[in-house]
């Protein structure tokens, strides 16, 4: 990290206002002198975000992050410090110093595997559009209405059919094997030595990050082979899960409408672009994660599923509705034609009718029971008696008692029944699911029950006891003012916590982002970010503080007695075996002195805990 000096970091921090770093990934409301938000880290429903502009810090009441500027970046991208820094100074236009030797280690693993990409982005363009090895795909492209405007813009390709051609060109550029398998994009041979490229006659789709940095690629087949599409491997800069094709392009549009419409295919999201239909993003893939939901969620609000309209997208949008929904998204299912594509829709029917389709999209609810009741002969009693069953989840789900209401009068006008009878169902159903819980809940409880001693001599540790004292005193000056006087920073066993106390001691505790600067561990991070950022008094220390403190310091100190006494154990052995009895003598002396201080745990404390009496 040479290269980044402090005066580097300290100005590429002050130059990028938290506010605004964090609004790109998430919708930030202002709560008196904080702001709000859902946080991007975890699941959840009410925003337990917030972010401080006068302190520069952020946390999460839910799920603990917290930190400044850098550490943020670092989470939600996944970056090293010297990455993090490095995004925020172009941010800001700001020029990075220059490595005094690239190539001796420093540059990191991740930024040799970002110039590869680019160098393989330059190599599938060209064969693309300027070789006639590219022109067949070139002409299946250009048949799909994809513009050569476009064709640059998402920088599509062709891999050529041949066993080495990119692993040739970057090797010429310099790169080693073992770097560009790294970065996936070669195979090694099952028999012998060497390597062949992963994508071959194939048409190449650029898979960029949030930043606009290719870290993959998806290749479709030119002619009838197999796999028909195939993607990067998860290296260190690509993880399918947690990439979302077109987002990077689609972000600021998405944001803007708070909405996205999300889709399967790489050609659904260039066409729906090309047609100024700029919110919509694909999944890689028809199976949706987690990870992809709660990227959406940092942009939108809504999300319209738009996969295709066959049995495969049917299934599919029915696992990926339940996923967005637990996000916190109100999630919609547009309709689309049987057997056909968001890009057949467009190309065919024009951004008109798509947009239409998009406001005509249903709920979940109207999706689930649409496709339940469909492809049932209703006029059969056992089929009837099967959907009303499979209809009771979603029925249920609905916590709303006047849409659920509405809903019941639909099924039974749907399947000819009286509402009497899905009410009865309905009933029975949540009966039946609320025993189910009772006796999980009794088993458990029972388990917890058993564990119990287990736990609370787990949690009797050192470890809690100075964890809890750190906390305390971030939390109230007077009390660290106490500590400070009772103990010294080296006498913390931990060294986690010992260097955090040497810190805390050694700075103003108000001065809360010089103090984040410092501290390396992410949980003493969490604590300082929480206190800073909740609602704690600064008031005169409570009588239970001071106790709680107090005892905390006494089994600190204990400990440090209880070690010393094993030391001098082991020293007094060693010296009556080389029958040195003046050491003994003087070493049984200071052992005497230890046991008489764990006799009396209250003589370890000096007179500071005397409030009322001269101390705090």
């Amino acid at each position: 990290m040479a290269y980044l000096n402090d005066e580097f970091i300290d100005k590429v921090r002050d130059n990028n206002d938290i506010i605004d770093v964090i609004s790109d990934y998430t919708n930030l409301e202002k709560a008196g002198k904080n702001y709000k938000a859902l946080c991007p880290f975890h699941d959840e429903r009410t925003p337990s975000f917030m972010v401080n502009p006068e302190k520069q810090l952020y946390h999460c009441f839910g799920c603990g992050v917290g930190g400044n500027v850098f550490n943020f970046m670092m989470d939600i991208e996944n970056l090293d410090f010297i990455e993090a820094v490095e995004i925020l100074a172009q941010r800001i236009g700001l020029s990075l110093p220059e490595r005094k030797d690239s190539s001796t280690g420093e540059s990191t693993t991740k930024s040799e595997i970002y110039e590869i990409h680019n160098w393989a982005v330059k190599f599938f363009n060209y064969l693309l559009t300027e070789t006639n090895q590219g022109s067949e795909a070139y002409e299946y492209l250009r048949q799909r209405g994809i513009k050569e405007e476009t064709i640059d813009q998402f920088e599509l390709g062709y891999a050529p059919d041949s066993w080495r051609g990119l692993f040739d060109f970057l090797r010429k550029k310099g790169y080693s094997a073992d770097r560009i398998q790294q970065a996936g994009l070669i195979i090694p041979q099952k028999k012998g030595k060497g390597y062949y490229d992963r994508f071959r006659n194939r048409i190449i789709f650029t898979i960029n990050n949030l930043r606009g940095q290719a870290i993959g690629f998806g290749g479709r087949v030119v002619d009838d082979s197999h796999p028909k599409y195939l993607n990067s491997p998860q290296t260190p800069v690509f993880n399918k899960k947690n990439i979302l094709y077109g987002l990077a392009r689609a972000k600021r549009e998405i944001k803007r409408s708070g909405s996205v419409v999300i889709v399967e295919g790489y050609t659904d999201v260039i066409t729906g672009h090309q047609f100024g239909i700029e919110n919509i993003v694909a999944s890689l893939g028809t199976s949706l994660t987690k990870s992809q939901a709660r990227l959406l969620r940092r942009y939108a609000d809504r999300v319209y599923i738009a996969y295709d309209g066959d049995v495969a997208g049917e299934n599919a949008t029915l696992r990926g509705f339940n996923i967005l929904k637990n996000t916190g998204l109100e999630v919609y299912v547009v309709n689309l034609p049987v057997d056909q594509d968001p890009d057949e829709v467009i190309r065919s029917q024009g951004k008109e009718e798509f947009e239409l389709l998009l406001s005509e999209a249903v709920s979940l609810i109207e999706f689930k029971l649409e496709s339940l009741l469909t492809d049932r002969d209703l006029t059969k009693i056992e089929q009837k008696v099967e959907a009303v069953d499979d209809i009771m989840p979603v029925l249920a789900g609905i916590e709303n008692e006047i849409k659920q209401a509405e809903y019941i009068k639909k099924i039974a006008g749907r399947l000819d029944v009286e509402t009497g009878v899905i009410k009865s169902r309905l009933k029975k159903f949540q009966q039946d699911v609320s025993e189910q819980d009772r006796n999980y809940r009794d088993r458990n409880n029972k388990f917890k029950s058993d564990s119990k001693v287990d736990s609370e001599a787990e949690s009797d540790t050192q470890f809690q006891f100075e964890k809890k004292l750190l906390e305390l005193m971030i939390k109230d000056t007077q009390i660290l003012n106490l500590v400070k006087a009772e103990l010294d920073s080296d006498e913390f066993i931990t060294d986690e916590y010992q260097s955090a106390a040497e810190l805390i001691f050694d700075i103003d505790n108000s001065d809360w982002e010089e103090l984040i600067n410092k501290v390396n561990s992410a949980e003493i991070r969490q604590m300082i970010t929480e206190v800073s950022l909740g609602n704690y008094q600064k008031e005169e220390i409570n009588e239970y503080q001071l106790e709680e403190a107090k005892g905390y310091i006494k089994k600190i100190k204990e400990y440090q007695l209880k070690m010393k006494k094993e030391r001098l154990d082991a020293e007094i052995e060693q010296h009556e075996a080389s029958r040195d009895f003046a050491k003994v003598n003087q070493l049984l002396r200071e052992r005497q002195e230890v046991v008489q201080l764990l006799q009396d745990p209250d003589s370890l404390l000096g007179n500071n805990f005397d409030v009322g009496k001269g101390g705090y």
